[in-house]
């Protein structure tokens, strides 16, 4: 039996990428000792969240999808300390986002600072959806943030459709640059979301060229916008004069793979220079396996380096860029059209034929 104060939330649950996700309702959760309770505003639908509705990733079902968020603060657990990870003073229905996960802080991998592949994970829009954990995931009028989650309070001045992007793929792109030594020369497979924001970054550091390659001639001519110098097509072997004279020859200090393919991790080590680095992110999904040369990577002295996912400063780092630095760059034009939770999957639908933005899911 409910009572009249009883407050009630939607979700899209997933079951199968062969079945349409089905809109639920279930009594919203009150937070206890350190959760918070969030009503979401904006969840924008990420490359990961559309391979899995198209069956190209596995995921635990059912599961509410959506991992790209922003909401407003509904209610604190009793013990919450009301602060956000920088610092700053929390309160009801302030503006946040929030780590992709949930940890539990005392864990080896926590205390490594890898939370991101903390011993007892929680990741929101990958969570298995039950009557206890049901806002655990974007694609709902809710969430439920547990006790091992970092809030950031939201800027003013960043839309939520490009705050969402905060949580995912700029910090992502953050965290490849912390892992990253100093640079002059970059190159960056794939002009999606991710490249995009890999260009822009790399040019408001004030690296000299900023190359980028894509098979989308739409996407590729997006990058100019984003700082990118040089644009360059799939068919590289064609192209190989204009790319050793933006080196002098010596190949790229920093290559970026971001396109998550077979091919592309293949061709990011001939364009590495002596001593460079070569860093794969993009390889969230299954893909064959390279060949690999180990006295090339001796002699020539290469890093390679794999980046999943990123930290709380990483997320800190994300949102301060956006708020400074950002603004310089046209963000807007990589956010698609809009959709109310109740079209979730024709959202998906159109998520599938619009490369290289976010379409945007509003409850």
């Amino acid at each position: 039996m409910t009572s009249s104060n009883t407050l009630f939330g939607r979700m899209a649950v997933f079951h199968s990428h062969s079945q349409p996700q089905v809109i639920e309702k279930q009594v919203v959760p009150t937070p206890t000792v350190q959760e918070v309770l969030v009503q979401i505003t904006c969840c924008t639908l990420c490359g990961s969240d559309i391979h899995t509705v198209n069956g190209h990733r596995s995921v635990a079902t059912p599961t509410v999808l959506g991992h790209e968020i922003v909401g407003r603060i509904v209610k604190f657990g009793e013990a919450h300390p009301r602060i956000d990870f920088a610092g700053k003073p929390l309160q009801e229905n302030d503006r946040i986002t929030w780590t992709v996960i949930d940890r539990c802080r005392q864990c080896f991998y926590c205390m490594q600072n890898l939370p991101q592949k903390c011993e007892q994970l929680q990741k929101y829009g990958h969570v298995l959806h039950s009557v206890e954990n049901a806002f655990a995931g974007g694609l709902a009028d809710y969430i439920l943030l547990k006790s091992g989650t970092d809030c950031i309070r939201v800027p003013d001045n960043i839309p939520d459709p490009i705050a969402t992007q905060a949580s995912c793929s700029t910090a992502t792109v953050a965290a490849i640059y912390r892992h990253a030594p100093k640079f002059q020369t970059v190159f960056i497979f794939g002009a999606g979301v991710l490249g995009l924001t890999a260009a822009a970054m790399a040019h408001a550091s004030g690296a000299e060229v900023i190359a980028i390659c894509d098979r989308d001639p739409v996407c590729l001519k997006r990058a100019s916008g984003f700082g990118a110098g040089a644009l360059f097509d799939a068919d590289l072997p064609t192209q190989a004069k204009e790319l050793s004279q933006l080196t002098h020859g010596r190949g790229f200090d920093l290559v970026i793979e971001l396109a998550g393919t077979q091919q592309t991790c293949a061709a990011a080590i001939p364009l590495t220079r002596i001593g460079g680095t070569i860093i794969f992110a993009g390889t969230v999904s299954p893909t064959e396996p390279i060949p690999l040369d180990p006295e090339l990577m001796v002699r020539r002295l290469l890093t390679i380096k794999g980046v999943h996912n990123y930290t709380s400063l990483d997320l800190q780092k994300a949102l301060d860029f956006l708020e400074n630095s950002g603004k310089n760059y046209p963000f807007e034009l990589l956010v698609g059209e809009t959709f109310p939770l109740s079209e979730v999957n024709a959202a998906f639908e159109r998520a599938r034929t619009t490369r290289g933005m976010r379409i945007v899911v509003r409850p």
